[in-house]
């Protein structure tokens, strides 16, 4: 049983967003490296929605960081290649 947990639903414009962003934390997921730490997530519809668990506050905040700063880089790319795909229109 772990001690802590942090749960986010992100909501996404569709669900192959939300099905992108959830394979951008795929891997990080499967590679966390603390053995009393662990997370899930899941697509639903449009949403994302992250789940973390851990033993102790400072893992748990190190895990939701690191998800949501990869979140934030894949969204960024998405949006910069929208952008240039309608220049090239």
């Amino acid at each position: 049983m772990y001690r802590y947990s942090f749960r986010i639903e992100i909501e996404f414009t569709s669900h192959q967003m939300a099905e992108a962003m959830y394979q951008a934390i795929l891997p990080d997921i499967k590679d966390i490296k603390f053995r009393d730490t662990k997370a899930d997530a899941l697509v639903n519809g449009n949403c994302l929605e992250i789940t973390i668990y851990s033993q102790t506050i400072p893992k748990l905040r190190a895990i939701a960081n690191s998800f949501l700063r990869t979140l934030f880089a894949t969204e960024k790319v998405f949006r910069e290649l929208k952008i240039r795909v309608r220049e090239h229109d």
